[in-house]
């Protein structure tokens, strides 16, 4: 039952925090609002609330991916306090140690500062370096664990060097699955099978 509490209150939270991410870029309450209960309810994403193992890792770096995009809008909007980019970088960088899925803000960040800050974008100077640094750094460590790691024999060649014809089934099959199980409840999908 702590779990439970847990995963939801986490949840929770984070449906708060897409509210006031949304609210930032709408300027409507009503449509953050929206973007706050859709986040809250969405039905694919259960697996990430109701399955212990993985509530942590995603539910954390997801807290901390919303922390850094808010301190990041803050940061541009409200006349560049380096203290915003600082703790953006940080919330980052935190979200990397839960999961590695918030890697997509090394290329989202610097691209929403340019649309955000359009013709002061080179206010954004300290920060991009920063988060170049951090990426480097984040990096280079990912490397030098997977250089020392050794990895067992019994491991498939196809999970570490999968073929062309793998990957281009996956990309065909993403979609339709991710569809299939936005409109189609996962319980129904497997009784079928």
């Amino acid at each position: 039952v702590p779990y439970a509490i847990v995963s939801i209150g986490l949840h929770t939270v984070n449906s708060w925090l897409v509210f006031l991410l949304a609210r930032k870029f709408f300027k409507s309450t009503i449509a953050a609002y929206v973007a706050g209960l859709f986040f809250l309810t969405y039905s694919p994403s259960h697996q990430a609330i109701t399955w212990v193992a993985t509530t942590m890792g995603t539910a954390g770096s997801t807290f901390f991916i919303l922390i850094s995009l808010l301190f990041f809008v803050n940061f541009v909007k409200r006349t560049y306090n380096i203290w915003y980019a600082v703790f953006s970088i940080t919330a980052l960088a935190v979200s990397l140690g839960f999961k590695e899925s918030s890697i997509f803000l090394f290329l989202f960040l610097p691209l929403m500062g340019f649309i955000l800050a359009s013709k002061e974008w080179k206010k954004l100077k300290f920060f991009l370096l920063l988060l170049s640094l951090i990426f480097i750094s984040y990096m280079g460590f990912r490397y030098v664990i997977l250089k020392i790691s050794p990895v067992p024999e019994s491991v498939a060649s196809e999970v570490f060097s999968p073929s062309i014809f793998q990957y281009l089934y996956r990309a065909a099959t993403l979609p339709i699955k991710f569809l299939a199980q936005s409109f189609i409840p996962a319980a129904s999908i497997l009784h079928l099978s």
